[in-house]
């Protein structure tokens, strides 16, 4: 399929406005220094597929149920109702106005079931969410992303796919969203998305409120006064992405790859035991230092955002609705990380050397509250240095150097988990991934299996030769 489909493809139904059930008092949130760090992220765009046969209920997926739904949802999640704004000092917050989420509804003769049965990669998948122009109309769905009031949290769209499949008629729905990541993390987009689709599922039935709250109180995470950083702290976490413009000529790609749960299991064994996004995450950054060609003495980072609600004292609930997460790193020489020679022994120790040493980083984090705390406070001294960063709220755009490489885990979260009453989802991913160095690791699906999925994207001129390695999985005698 061409990503650059004519206009015409999607047509636009409706857009609108869904604000909460309940209008509650317009107020301000305040934003920690863990939101305001990914201000620059921008939205992140996600799928979920649905599908059916002709046996399909009269109202599958009925628009008037899903918004009544949202609306329900959204009285306990309000900041998704709200602008992203500044206060009088400039610093970024939420204006919990109650003005609401953007919703459409589109429709597509073009796209296939097929597109979607088996994905393996994305370059036509995001035209089907609300790409952020921030202050202007949508140019493919028209919808409003920014009022006068601030740029929209929150953005939601369906997407209706008729197709024949012979003999049956087949109605396949997307689901879209995207959601700006200075107010929220995956978790807690995916706790919205539980309740609203548990809404939907339940009907007049539900209760207006759901059961597992968010949780708002953002001054969990908020800086010590005065600000302390510990002296290891810069030596642990990555406080800036060095996102670079790519060069003409150089684009990047984006693939996605399955590993079957029992790969899985003996790559952890390969790797001494240590976690499946451990050693999957070893196994990635060694194919794509091999992949890049990158010299021996070339010290090669791999960074990776680290869920700390569990890691402060006091814990912080699960239910936090906002950011709780901290990007560390793990540096060494590429020849720590790629084998040299055909022996399959030292590969295998190879492989366990890289995940030691991301075990090691994940471990000094389970264990010092001190490093972490650093970490809030040094991202709020970097904000009140740096206020024009901190204001900007259009995404930054480029790839990471070519010896860097980051890992987003999503293994933990319930992508599958989000069943609006009309069974769950054939398919979900990230919507896109223009990003050169940044990769996804999620679960597969587990009708499908289990598993983990990896979404790489990566310089389209290494893409071909990380999928070799990638693909030879446990014969890793010429990595």
């Amino acid at each position: 399929m061409n990503s650059k489909q004519d206009d015409d493809e999607v047509q636009k139904i409706e857009s609108c406005f869904v604000q909460p059930s309940k209008m509650l008092p317009r107020q301000a949130l305040w934003l920690s220094p863990l939101d305001i760090i990914k201000a620059s992220r921008g939205y992140t765009p996600l799928v979920h597929f649905y599908q059916h046969g002709d046996d399909a209920a009269a109202d599958f997926f009925d628009v008037g149920r899903l918004k009544k739904a949202m609306a329900k949802a959204l009285v306990a999640f309000y900041p998704f109702a709200g602008r992203l704004t500044t206060d009088a000092d400039g610093r970024p917050s939420i204006d919990c106005n109650n003005e609401g989420v953007l919703f459409a509804v589109a429709r597509s003769e073009q796209l296939t079931v097929d597109a979607f049965s088996n994905l393996k990669s994305l370059p036509e998948l995001d035209i089907k969410v609300p790409k952020p122009k921030y202050g202007s109309s949508d140019e493919k769905i028209g919808v409003q992303q920014s009022t006068q009031t601030g740029d929209a949290i929150c953005v939601g769209v369906e997407l209706f796919i008729p197709c024949i499949e012979p003999p049956s008629t087949v109605l396949a729905i997307q689901v879209g969203s995207a959601v700006h990541h200075s107010a929220v993390d995956g978790h807690s987009m995916f706790h919205f998305l539980q309740a609203w689709s548990y809404l939907c599922r339940e009907g007049d039935a539900a209760a207006e409120v759901v059961v597992d709250l968010p949780c708002h109180n953002r001054a969990l995470l908020q800086p010590r006064s005065p600000p302390v950083v510990h002296p290891d702290a810069l030596a642990m976490f990555s406080p800036k992405t060095n996102l670079r413009e790519r060069p003409p000529g150089r684009p990047v790609s984006t693939k996605i790859f399955a590993i079957s749960d029992d790969e899985v299991a003996a790559l952890k064994t390969m790797c001494g035991g240590a976690s499946t996004f451990t050693a999957v995450s070893a196994l990635v950054w060694r194919c794509a230092c091999a992949a890049r060609r990158l010299p021996p003495d070339a010290r090669s980072k791999l960074s990776f955002p680290v869920n700390i609600r569990r890691r402060v004292r006091p814990p912080i609930p699960d239910r936090y609705f906002g950011n709780a997460i901290v990007t560390a790193f793990a540096a060494t020489a590429v020849r720590n990380i790629v084998a040299s020679g055909s022996s399959a022994t030292k590969t295998t120790m190879a492989l366990a050397r890289v995940a030691a040493l991301i075990s090691g980083v994940m471990r000094r984090l389970a264990n010092d509250e001190e490093l972490l705390r650093s970490a809030i406070d040094y991202h709020e001294m970097a904000a009140v240095a740096s206020p024009s960063q901190t204001r900007r709220r259009r995404p930054d755009r480029g790839s990471l150097p070519e010896t860097e490489l980051r890992i987003i885990s999503w293994l933990h979260l319930p992508l599958y988990d989000v069943d609006f009453g009309w069974g769950f989802p054939r398919m979900m991913s990230r919507a896109e991934s223009v990003r050169g160095g940044f990769v996804h690791v999620m679960s597969g699906r587990p009708a499908d299996g289990g598993g983990v999925r990896v979404l790489a994207c990566l310089e389209a001129e290494n893409m071909d030769e990380f999928e070799r390695l990638l693909s030879a999985k446990f014969t890793y005698a010429r990595i």
